[in-house]
């Protein structure tokens, strides 16, 4: 069972069927949004030993956050926050 809230004032590009997915749904990130997180995905890939947060990745990205947070996740499959993470314990 899928269950869709919409939340008045929330603009996001609309789900669409993943064809390899068995009918799940993915999120949609605009085509111009793509250079601007592969740079904050290479920010964190280059800074992963300093105190990065996301408010400093969603900045390399020019985005808000909240934007930033969902696009990266819907890009990369996991939050800006695990990539990091993981990728720190894999250098550690």
């Amino acid at each position: 069972m899928l269950t869709v809230v919409h939340l008045p004032g929330q603009h996001l590009p609309s789900p669409v069927r993943d064809p390899a997915g068995g009918g799940t749904l993915r999120r949609v990130v605009p085509a111009a949004l793509l250079p601007h997180l592969r740079l904050a995905h290479d920010v964190a890939d280059r800074h992963y030993s300093e105190p990065l947060d996301l408010q400093a990745l969603a900045a390399a990205a020019n985005v808000s956050k909240y934007h930033f947070c969902r696009s990266f996740a819907a890009t990369y499959g996991e939050t800006p926050m695990r990539y990091l993470t993981r990728r720190r314990i894999e250098r550690a």
